[in-house]
């Protein structure tokens, strides 16, 4: 994932690749609970470090 983040080419290509990591994250569901907040914050944090790379 983070080599899709880093050879995106736009903001809104960067957008794309988190909310897909996210829908991936959440058919997984990997806890029984807290599963939605856990991506919530997964996406905030790559959209945080995507952030100063550009």
């Amino acid at each position: 994932m983070n080599y899709r983040i880093e050879s995106a080419t736009s903001d809104e290509e960067v957008i794309q690749i988190v909310c897909e990591s996210h829908i991936e994250f959440e058919r997984i569901h990997p806890f029984a609970d807290v599963n939605g907040r856990t991506g919530r914050l997964l996406m905030v944090y790559l959209l945080i470090k995507t952030t100063f790379h550009h």
